[in-house]
């Protein structure tokens, strides 16, 4: 060969095995994300002679250099290397070039990801050996490269990778084998706290759709970073992380303010007080093939589960538990005691709403204003407020406006009566509705127009501070109502459209007990309440129909029998006999004789109401409210198969009168569920 190393060399059929990749890269807090920098880098690579090839016995291939990102997906490459390939075991040919290129990833999933790139560039070639003239060349380069690696820890990654080499003037090689990379980060994105505002136990069903607050990302790094998804969570207080899909491009340089949502058990309701609760984000992002991740872990401030913050009426609605054990009991208690009086008055609702000012009443109920924040400082400055659960305030036997207001909501709600909150300036009530439309309801009442007309309807409102007097506590919190209508603040919420966005809290814990009622005090308040009532609402109105009376004239026998029924809706049945007996007995007054009935049956005269009621209904077969007496009146006395014949005409003549009294059709009256039995003489029909 000439000694201006004027040969040209080929290699097409040499293996390799055993490649070194090293990336070498600095980690940044832990708090941070991590973006690739300048990879320095090491490739060796061995050949051997495949059979058949009587040149080269041997071979060894060595790289270094260094990658710089320089845009999402593309790194700019700096290599240096030496390639030494044996020739008939007497004289080496060593090249060695430098060449820059680009190369680039592509990520498959979290862990594979594959690689290529070129270089271009330059060689020289030293000849040295006893065989072949010894001597120095130089020339162009190509170089080529391939690989699939799957990463197997947080910094680590192995798989195959090839690459092909074109020294032109010396040789091309084509070199498979396997690589192994190490590659620690630096932190190109930071993650700080935003608005995290103080947590509510209350409301911990609701941060999962509405988030705690928001965090910042800025993107440190020199290229735009494609923000994947943020979870969330804060053991051992949620069920699990939550991911947050956000799918976004962030600018270098640039900032962005993000939510953030927790999935929190109940277990928070059982923590009692204030306290502070570790908090753990995460943030996925893309830059690039490269997927990495951001953490934090920052501290929540978490309120008591009593905390409230009035910037929503609604929000009350989370306390209004009515489906509380200890709720449930004592509103038992309390409808047990009116239903043992054995007269009912006005109508189901307005009964109970009595019963349990009666039981505010008995317990005692005491009104405190809360020291700290009362409702009517907290509604104007948004600060936190001190909300007790119902069963708190039967326990504590003591509550501000908002308490008393909570507590009287959650007892009529469990026995199935429509409650609302009325909010005025700086203060908060209750109302019970009547269920019945506003004209009808005004006409039992002398102070009707203090019943309020919402949407038609007839509803009670109640100033729950005053547990004493039931009809002060009703005027007081009408004329309150009105005063606030008349500079439009008066607000008007009903608990079970609050509950749909603030759904009533479910206490699991035993901390607290309920009280029990008093008997005795609880009959000696109901009496004295009812008492009023009659002499405040019923007398003025009897005394008018009375005047009616003592005109005479052809209408004396509806006059007698209009009395009758305002005395047997509040109560005073043995003057409503009287009245409807004058009645008929005088006028012959035909719907006083259905009404006489009643009377008979409400006093347990069973036998003597299904004759009276019999005699009417021969003379009127379409009359509803006689067929209804006749199956009360077989139900109470045993005569079940005769009862369900009644029942039957009833559901023609009347359906919806039947679909109340759907008891009839049981087999016995122990098979009623209690409540049931208590309200049984309140659903008669009175004939005018």
């Amino acid at each position: 060969m000439s000694r201006t190393f004027n040969y040209r060399v080929r290699v097409y059929k040499t293996l390799a095995a055993g490649v070194i990749f090293l990336s070498l890269f600095n980690r940044g807090p832990s708090a941070e994300a991590e973006e690739q920098v300048p990879a320095y880098k090491v490739n060796s690579f061995m050949a051997y002679n495949l059979p058949g090839d009587k040149l080269y016995t041997s071979g060894f291939s060595c790289r270094a250099g260094v990658n710089l990102p320089f845009s999402q997906r593309l790194d700019f490459t700096a290599n240096i290397g030496i390639d030494q390939l044996t020739v008939e075991d007497t004289a080496t040919v060593l090249s060695i070039p430098l060449t820059v290129g680009i190369a680039a990833e592509h990520r498959f999933g979290a862990e594979w990801k594959a690689s290529a790139g070129f270089g271009l560039g330059g060689y020289i070639a030293p000849v040295i050996g006893s065989a072949y003239d010894t001597g120095t060349g130089a020339g162009p380069a190509l170089e080529v490269s391939i690989g699939l690696q799957r990463e197997i820890l947080p910094s680590f990654s192995a798989g195959l990778s090839g690459r092909w080499a074109w020294h032109i003037g010396t040789a091309q090689v084509w070199v498979p084998g396997l690589s192994v990379m190490y590659a620690p980060s630096q932190a190109t994105v930071r993650i700080s706290p935003g608005e995290i505002g103080p947590l509510f136990p209350n409301l911990y069903d609701s941060y999962r759709s509405r988030g705690i607050g928001d965090i910042v990302i800025v993107n440190t790094s020199p290229f735009s970073i494609e923000l994947m998804n943020i979870s969330c969570a804060a053991p051992p207080y949620t069920a699990g992380a939550v991911e947050v899909p956000i799918n976004r491009w962030i600018d270098s340089d640039e900032s962005v303010s993000l939510p953030i949502r927790l999935d929190f058990t109940d277990r928070i309701l059982g923590v009692v007080g204030d306290f502070t609760l570790s908090c753990d984000i995460t943030a996925v992002y893309r830059q690039g093939s490269r997927v990495k991740k951001a953490d934090l872990r920052t501290p929540l401030r978490i309120l008591d589960r009593n905390s409230i913050m009035w910037d929503d009426d609604a929000k009350a609605c989370l306390f209004i538990t009515e489906k509380d054990p200890a709720v449930r009991r004592f509103m038992g208690q309390a409808a047990a005691g009116l239903s043992a009086r054995g007269r009912s008055f006005v109508n189901r609702n307005f009964a109970l709403a009595v019963a349990v000012m009666a039981a505010f009443d008995a317990l005692p109920l005491t009104y405190i204003k809360d020291p700290v924040s009362p409702y009517s400082l907290s509604h104007s400055d948004k600060t936190v407020d001190f909300l007790r659960f119902p069963r708190e305030t039967l326990y504590d036997g003591i509550g501000d406006c908002d308490d008393s207001s909570v507590l009287f909501c959650a007892l009529l709600e469990s026995a199935g009566i429509e409650t609302a909150l009325i909010t005025v300036p700086g203060h908060i009530f209750a109302a019970a509705s009547l269920d019945m439309d506003t004209v009808t309801a005004r006409k039992q009442f002398a102070s009707g127009a203090d019943l309020l007309d919402i949407d038609g309807r007839a509803w009670l409102p109640l100033e729950t501070t005053i547990t004493d007097n039931f009809i002060k506590s009703w005027r007081t919190a009408a004329d309150q109502y009105r005063k606030a209508c008349q500079t439009g603040e008066a607000g008007f919420l009903r608990v079970r459209s609050g509950w749909g966005r603030y759904p009533p809290i479910a206490l699991h814990t035993a901390d607290t007990e309920s009280s029990s009622l008093n008997s005795e005090d609880f009959n000696d308040s109901l009496e004295r309440m009812i008492s009023d009532i009659v002499i405040s609402e019923m007398e003025p109105l009897a005394a008018k129909i009375l005047g009616q009376i003592q005109q005479g004239g052809k209408g004396v026998g509806r006059s007698y029998n209009r009395l009758g029924i305002l005395y047997a809706r509040y109560g005073q049945l043995e003057r409503a006999r009287a009245a409807f007996r004058a009645s008929v007995d005088q006028t012959r007054y035909g719907p006083a004789m259905v009404n006489l009935s009643n009377v008979l049956l409400l006093l347990g005269e069973y036998r003597q109401a299904l004759e009276l009621y019999q005699s009417y209904y021969a003379m009127h077969p379409r009359d509803a409210a006689a067929v209804l007496g006749i199956s009360m009146a077989r139900f109470r006395l045993g005569q079940y198969d005769e009862c369900a014949r009644a029942y039957e005409v009833l559901e023609q003549l009347d359906p919806l009168a039947a679909a109340d009294n759907a008891y009839l059709v049981v087999k016995t009256l122990e098979d009623i569920a209690p409540s049931r039995a208590s309200i049984l003489a309140e659903e008669v029909l009175w004939t005018d």
